[in-house]
Parts: structure tokens; sequence; C-alpha cells
């Protein structure tokens, strides 16, 4: 539906030189995508756990109906687009206030989820993962992509936005592989969060040990 605009409205820019060797991959920060880009994987994993697995949690405590399940996978979903717009706020402290908070509130809720037994703690629970995943996913990419030259920068976010849809996928398989290992649901749930807080030390060390500066901007022709 949106080819036709699409279609009339994008345009390629002109392509003066031929790429070039030194545009090649030794251009790349990798320093700095080697810790972005697990850590995307990680918050892609995070980021469906909760709307993929409420459903059969409610089951579990009871709660078949689907105007509690709506509810709240649309409290995590909106949760998600607060970490977001908030970041602009919270960023001007600095990048590691943005990664720590987000690992500790997506693996805090994950772990509320866990032991919750009514619709309130699962709500919370919900909008906290989804208020640190909202958090990481644009904290992660813009610290990425300030280090990146402007020339590369389609080619790293390209391999940040294949981490994240890897880990989406990888999210019910990391969750059924804890199944088949004999760990219930719930403990499954707890397991993941405990995951996600174990990474805050690595989160609050990354950008103090990577600093970052904004690649310049080829002038406009």
């Amino acid at each position: 539906m949106m080819f036709p605009f699409a279609l009339k409205l994008l345009w390629e820019p002109s392509r003066p030189h031929r790429l070039t060797p030194h545009l090649g991959a030794q251009t790349l920060p990798w320093r700095v995508l080697a810790v972005a880009y697990p850590f995307a994987l990680v918050t892609g994993i995070a980021l469906l756990m909760v709307p993929i697995q409420l459903s059969f949690i409610l089951h579990g405590l009871g709660l078949d109906s689907p105007a509690t399940a709506g509810l709240l996978s649309a409290g995590n979903q909106a949760s998600v687009l607060a970490g977001a717009l908030l970041f602009r706020l919270l960023v001007r402290f600095g990048y590691v206030p943005v990664f720590g908070g987000g690992f500790f509130a997506a693996g805090a809720g994950l772990l509320l989820v866990s032991v919750s037994k009514g619709q309130g703690g699962l709500l919370l629970g919900g909008c906290l993962n989804g208020f640190g995943c909202g958090l990481l996913l644009v904290g992660l990419i813009t610290w990425a992509l300030a280090a990146l030259p402007s020339k590369v920068r389609g080619v790293g976010a390209g391999g940040f936005n294949s981490c994240v849809f890897l880990g989406e996928f990888l999210s019910p398989l990391v969750i059924l592989l804890l199944r088949h290992g004999g760990v219930s649901l719930v403990s499954a749930m707890a397991f993941c969060g405990w995951g996600l807080v174990a990474l805050i030390l690595p989160a609050l060390l990354a950008p103090l040990a990577i600093r970052v500066q904004a690649a310049a901007l080829p002038a406009a022709d």
C-alpha cells in the first residue's frame, strides 16, 4: 500500500564517486559495535518476552479474559514508546544512566511478572519491562550511530536492526529451551530477568570505557 508513495517521495542520493576500500569494514568502529550489537540482540529477546508469554502466564493464574490480556499487552507496548520518547531527557545525564536504567527496568519488569499473582503486578511488571526495552533500543542505536562515519551509517544501522530482529525471533525459543529443561514458565521469566539485571554492570561500564564522539557529517553540496 505504501509502495506508490515511496516510489514518488523517496530518492536515491547522487554518488559521484565509487565506494573505495577505505569505506569498508575497517572504517566501522568495531569497539562500539561489539558492545551495541550483543546488547541489541538481548534487548530484542526481552522486547517480545512479555507480549508472547503473557497469555500463558494469565492462563496459569486463571485469568483468561481477552480484555485483561489486551490491556496488559497494550500497557507493555505503550511503555516501549514511553521509554523511547524519554530517552532524549535522560541522555542529558549521559549514556551510563540510560544503559544501566534500561537493563534494570527491563530485568526488574520480568522479575515482577514472574512473581505476580494478579493483574496489577503483571501490568506494572510489563510496563517496567517495556520502558526499559524502549530506552535501550533508542539509546543503543544512538550511541552506536554517533561513532559511525556518515558513509557507513547505513551498514551500522542495518547490523543493529538485524540483531534486534534476530533477538525477537529467538525470544520464544529461549523460553521454550528453558521449558524443555524442566523449568516452569514463571521460573524461566525470572531467569531471563536476572540475566538482564546481570548486564547492568557491563552496561554501566561500556560508555565509560568507550567514549563516543559523533563523526562529522559531510558538508552539503
